[in-house]
């Protein structure tokens, strides 16, 4: 269950990233990237402790960065942290 919500809400992401116009394509490159690590690691289900650290980190930065003009994408972020931490990642 929560890896099929985890799964939404990185399509989710990846739709508000593209309809974001104005935000700073090298942020938005970012999340894509960490996106595409998140289907990694719940598709192998291996993540390394130090993997788990980064990319936990980078979508709390990413959070940060976004929430002021851009807080859709940042509460999808929110979301997504949130699912990782239920399914343990």
């Amino acid at each position: 269950m929560d890896q099929n919500k985890l799964q939404q809400l990185i399509n989710d992401l990846r739709q508000e990233l593209h309809a974001a116009d104005s935000a700073d394509e090298a942020s938005k490159e970012l999340l894509r990237r960490t996106a595409a690590e998140i289907d990694e690691a719940v598709g192998t289900g291996q993540v390394s402790d130090d993997r788990h650290r980064s990319i936990r980190e980078q979508l709390e930065q990413s959070a940060v960065d976004f929430e002021a003009d851009h807080p859709r994408i940042a509460a999808v972020v929110e979301s997504i942290i949130d699912t990782l931490g239920k399914i343990g990642i």
